[in-house]
């Protein structure tokens, strides 16, 4: 009866304390540190290398168990990187989810061998009961919850009813797995002879060779990239029979109920994740119970691609309903009162186009990040009001010793060698974003990547004194998105939510033209719109994923206008989305090429930061 109490004030300041003291060792060997407060979730601040810990998980597990989540955490702080390859030629269930799925044990592996006693806390941890295992999953889920448990089960089959092809690929894939777990670096971090350092540059971002890349990071990369490689032969293939099975089974058992198909494009359109899980499931349970007599219509496979894409293994729902039945009423009526943007005559279109974004739901994400930018920013603009002593004054308290020497060859000099107690002077900003949205930024998740950074940005622009900002997206024409003075407005926050549409030509009353980007009209509008606004400083960030393909304009017309705002003191950076956008080191003075999707956010806020640096 007494642990069925919560702890008192008292005792969960003691339980903060313990857990600090155990992972104080592991969070200064992966230069992490840990902070306990009253957050919903867990969260990683990448910026001040921070792992927060909810104070209620901690009040709830006990330190134990919480140190072991610290411990498995920073495992794969120190020795996960597959983000940092390219895994587009991989659906995302593959690429992330079955990645990440993999990455578990492996990171585990790690942190045991090079602290040992982090072992009893991961298996206080993996004491919980296995995650469900619900036949109507897709199979493709179901094979990476099992290469999460079994590895805990010490790599004995699992006492779980699995369908026979998942067996069939977990036994396929079983020792490739293990060498998957155990391709790691040595526990004190020295060189390994079977797993070599390569010369040349490994195929990472930011590259692997790059001068902030340490010693011990190469080694850490190296050994991620022969796993990444052993994964790609052996176990990705594999998955990926299942994923296109799941694909398969879902067309068809959307098929045979064609009512389910205006609930799936709305479900996608409007982001109701519930629903989606529902309509997964029911649909791969009857798609399953179902011959194939044909193969399904084209629009079918690209609506079940888009239903698994948006799908986690992350807490479905129970579907409580009976097989051959419709999804519940209640979650009909939730999509009832809006029309779907999805036209009635068709399916989602070949891009997939899965609906408006989520302001809120993005804002709530990543506030950690703006957070932290806040702050930085601040600084920077608005230097810490202590005076000191600066230098060019006729006259003052302080002898510029560095300066007397010149006046002895220019006695002019003379009017510049002393030195008073001053303020730093503040400073002033006007930044304007603008976001290619050509129905190239549709692959791969680009638009959203390039949504996130804008709405980090702009948020963080929101919140600072002296910053005015702007933003707009073009194709042919510019395409306002918000004006200077507006602010973060509900207007202003839905049309960041269509942004994606444009790219898709799927906007309700917007220009609809991603055929074409005319970036170099673009950049010329913008530095005319700075340059009405009197500032210390002019910002312009443009972010594209492709060379200009305008209707209107050529390559020249965007190096004229980049050379021209350049001219008029106005800081252009062009930011390439995903692989392939080393072109826009060929127009733009600042740049970032082949930015990660997945590392978006973080390399945007910090490419601010360095521009902003006296």
């Amino acid at each position: 009866m007494e642990n069925s109490r919560r702890p008192s004030p008292l005792s969960g300041r003691r339980a903060t304390q313990r857990l600090l003291a155990l992972a104080a060792g592991l969070a200064q060997d992966s230069g992490i540190r840990i902070a306990v407060r009253d957050a919903p979730t867990w969260s990683w601040d990448p910026q001040q290398h921070v792992l927060v810990v909810a104070r209620d998980t901690l009040d709830q597990l006990g330190p134990a168990q919480c140190a072991g989540l610290v411990a498995h955490e920073i495992g794969h702080c120190l020795v996960s990187r597959y983000h940092r390859f390219d895994r587009s030629e991989w659906p995302t269930w593959l690429g992330s989810e079955l990645m990440n799925a993999l990455e578990e044990s492996r990171a585990e592996g790690f942190i045991s061998a090079r602290f040992p006693g982090v072992r009893a806390w991961l298996e206080s941890l993996n004491e919980r009961e296995d995650p469900a295992f619900s036949p109507d999953l897709p199979w493709i889920a179901l094979f990476a919850l099992a290469c999460v448990v079994e590895p805990r089960h010490h790599w004995v089959p699992l006492p779980h009813p699995l369908p026979a092809e998942v067996q069939d690929a977990l036994t396929a894939t079983r020792t490739a797995r293990r060498r998957y777990m155990r391709t790691v670096p040595k526990p004190d971090w020295s060189l390994d002879d079977r797993v070599p350092i390569p010369h040349h540059d490994l195929p990472a971002d930011p590259p692997a060779n790059a001068p902030t890349t340490t010693p011990r990071e190469r080694v850490v990369l190296a050994h991620a990239w022969q796993a990444y490689l052993l994964a790609r032969r052996t176990i990705l293939p594999v998955a990926m029979r299942l994923y296109q099975q799941d694909v398969d089974h879902l067309a068809r058992g959307l098929a045979s109920n064609p009512t389910w198909i205006p609930l799936a494009q709305q479900a996608l359109a409007l982001g109701i994740q519930p629903l989606i899980w529902t309509i997964v499931q029911l649909g791969l349970r009857q798609g399953r119970a179902t011959p194939a007599p044909q193969p399904a219509a084209d629009a079918l496979m690209r609506l079940s691609v888009a239903l698994l894409e948006r799908s986690t293994i992350t807490d479905p729902p129970a579907v409580a309903t009976t097989p051959g039945s419709s999804p519940p009423a209640a979650a009909r009526a939730t999509v009832a009162p809006r029309p779907s943007p999805v036209p009635e005559s068709g399916f989602a279109p070949a891009t997939g186009y899965p609906g408006p974004m989520d302001y809120r739901e993005l804002l709530d994400r990543h506030l950690v990040h703006i957070d932290h930018l806040v702050h930085r920013i601040e600084a920077i603009l608005e230097p810490q009001r202590n005076p000191a002593l600066q230098a060019g004054f006729a006259s003052g308290t302080h002898l510029n010793l560095r300066h007397a020497m010149a006046c002895e060859f220019d006695p002019r000099e003379y009017t510049r060698l002393w030195m008073r107690r001053s303020l730093p002077q503040a400073h002033d900003l006007t930044a304007f974003l603008l976001v290619d949205l050509s129905g190239s930024m549709a692959r791969a998740n680009r638009i959203e990547a390039a949504t996130v950074g804008l709405l980090i940005l702009a948020e963080v622009l929101e919140r600072i004194p002296n910053v005015r900002w702007a933003a707009a997206g073009f194709q042919d024409e510019i395409i306002p998105i918000a004006d200077f003075h507006e602010g973060l407005t509900a207007a202003v926050q839905r049309r960041f939510e269509h942004l994606r549409g444009e790219v898709h030509g799927r906007n309700p009353g917007g220009h609809n033209q991603p055929s074409y980007n005319d970036d170099g009209p673009a950049v010329r509008h913008a530095t005319r719109r700075l340059l009405e606004r009197p500032s210390t400083r002019h910002l312009l960030i443009a972010i594209s994923d492709g060379l200009p393909e305008g209707r209107h304009s050529t390559e020249e017309d965007l190096r004229q206008a980049i050379r021209e705002a350049s001219q008029a003191d106005v800081q252009v950076v062009g930011v390439g989305i995903g692989e392939h956008t080393d072109h826009v080191a060929n127009f733009y003075p600042h740049h970032l090429a082949r930015v990660p999707i997945d590392d978006f956010p973080r390399r945007m806020a910090a490419m601010i930061e360095r521009l902003l640096l006296p």
